[in-house]
């Protein structure tokens, strides 16, 4: 089966790239050689573009599923050397709830590996220090660390960390993920093998799947590990997760430490070392379990700060991506699409905009059909393929999930569906809120960096302000989404092409305001609520 699965994935990707050669030449010859003006031909060129570079994300979606399906786990050495590896593990934290950093605490210290060759380091960066924390953590033989300031923020109290307790290796669990106890033993077991290899990364597994929100959350993940982490692994290229990862102490003390530039210093970091020739390991196995955001606007917090790091590390290391000598020539388009993606997801949003404006002031799309057999072929399957590439992923990634035994893959098949439906759907509604993101990434604006809240009330802004200021977006969002639907339905009349566009942008502006509508009453007692559910809580209840 999985020889099918990559067969057909690596098929459809060339037929999506072959299409998109056709679609641009023939669509760009009929564009000029109408009679539209300067106007109309500038914006159907424009368009084309967004549009080609729409599918080429496609097209490399479905070329990393044919590569996950060929993963293999990488194989273990039998036996620890001796002494083993010193490996300062760090817990990064800022504001949590006492009791969720006890369970990670707990849990690292507790780890299957010689107790003289590792520390617990509890970082703790919070403006004022976490109530019993430095008490608890030095009495399981722990160090709890403060800074005096907040420089580079998470990265950077990882790196005061790592200036100051010597070791071979460091691994990082957030503060609400509990690792399993294997996890120094096979990761280290791995750095070992190569003294190029800077990242050994295992799988972070999410067990609050209890809403819908969450669990498209919770598959954001699973796509992420089961898809690209196992495609990146073919080419030793894998993306620190930020959490659940082992990093060989000597290479990031040597290249400067975890990079304190954007507020995704770990896939800044990762992408930089890749292009130095250091390589990575993804070991799929689940090392940690942690929880997704709680609420729907937490959620869109965290996706933003993804956002914001991945554009401006799009603006300083597209060169280095560009000009690496160690790169393979999949690795850079992977790379430079995986920082692209979020200006890219923008641009098609606001596209919606300029094909409103074209209908409005009586511009049409010129683009060509499938009017004789020698082209219908490309013209009904790639955009087929296309239409199904969300789908394809979502199968792939169920049934790679089932390998490892994740929380998403425990729950019945028909909220795995809905699940992936709403992640789909959910993608898409949140463009409008990246705006922001993006700009401020482009431009290389500061941007405060506070650890993901996985609810309003970690964050430095009360939940009532943080709620009445995305309801507000939201209904500016809900009275764009009626302007959508009347073009929707002027579209439908008129049979116009641009009526797939305006339906899809009618609905996904119209998604917000359904999370306000059902989600934002007693929106504040339900953080109070669960703001200290640890893990720990909900796998006692699971039992």
């Amino acid at each position: 089966m999985k020889r099918v699965f990559s067969f057909f994935a690596y098929l459809a990707a060339i037929i999506i790239a072959v299409f998109e050669v056709y679609y641009l030449y023939s669509s760009t010859e009929l564009v000029l050689d109408s009679s539209l003006s300067s106007q109309g031909k500038t914006l159907n060129l424009v368009i084309l573009v967004l549009e080609i570079l729409g599918t080429l994300y496609i097209a490399i979606l479905y070329w990393h599923i044919a590569r996950a399906w060929r993963y293999k786990k990488p194989r273990l050495i039998e036996k620890l050397p001796t002494p083993a590896p010193m490996v300062n593990i760090i817990i990064p934290t800022y504001n949590e709830p006492f009791r969720i950093v006890k369970d990670t605490f707990d849990a690292a210290i507790s780890q299957q590996y010689p107790l003289d060759r590792f520390r617990v380091i509890v970082a703790d960066d919070s403006p004022q220090p976490i109530a019993n924390l430095k008490k608890y953590v030095e009495s399981k033989r722990g160090i709890y660390h403060r800074r005096t300031n907040r420089k580079g923020f998470k990265g950077g109290a990882i790196n005061e960390v790592i200036r100051t307790y010597p070791a071979d290796y460091f691994a990082i669990f957030d503060s609400d993920h509990v690792s399993k106890p294997d996890f120094l033993q096979n990761t280290v077991k791995l750095a070992i093998q190569d003294p190029k290899i800077f990242l050994v990364q295992e799988r972070a597994n999410f067990v609050n799947t209890g809403s819908w929100m969450r669990k498209a959350s919770a598959f954001i993940h699973s796509q992420f590990f089961g898809i690209f982490q196992r495609s990146r692994h073919l080419s030793r290229t894998p993306i620190f997760a930020g959490t659940t990862g082992l990093l060989n102490q000597e290479i990031l003390l040597k290249e400067g430490g975890i990079l304190e530039d954007t507020i995704a210093e770990d896939t800044d970091t990762s992408i930089y070392l890749a292009t130095k020739g250091y390589k990575g390991v993804f070991y799929d196995k689940i090392g940690t379990d942690g929880l997704v955001p709680w609420d729907p606007i937490s959620g869109v917090r965290q996706i933003w700060r993804w956002n914001n790091g991945l554009t401006k590390s799009f603006r300083l290391r597209a060169k280095n991506v560009l000009f690496s000598k160690e790169l393979p020539v999949f690795s850079k388009i992977d790379f430079l699409v995986t920082l692209f993606l979020p200006t890219l997801g923008v641009m098609l949003w606001l596209m919606n905009f300029i094909l409103l404006y074209m209908l409005g002031v009586s511009i049409p799309i010129i683009r060509p059909g499938a009017s004789n057999l020698a082209n219908s072929f490309l013209f009904l399957v790639a955009p087929t393929l296309v239409s199904l590439s969300t789908i394809f992923m979502g199968v792939s990634a169920l049934l790679i999930d089932a390998e490892v035994q994740t929380k998403y893959h425990q729950l019945p098949l028909i909220k795995k569906v809905i699940g992936i439906t709403l992640f789909s759907l959910y993608s898409m509604a949140i463009q409008p809120f990246m705006l922001s993101a993006v700009i401020k990434g482009l431009f290389g604006s500061k941007t405060i960096f506070n650890r993901t809240p996985k609810s309003p009330k970690q964050s430095t802004q009360t939940p009532t302000k943080i709620k009445y200021k995305y309801a507000a977006g939201a209904i500016v969002l809900f009275l764009i989404s009626l302007v959508f639907f009347y073009a929707t339905y002027i579209t439908f009349i008129t049979k116009d092409p641009r009526i797939g566009w305006f339906s899809i942008t009618a609905i996904t502006s119209a998604i917000p305001m359904i999370f306000v509508i059902t989600g934002f009453k007693g929106l504040e007692k339900f953080i109070e609520e669960h703001s200290t559910i640890s893990v720990k809580d909900l796998l006692e209840r699971e039992k």
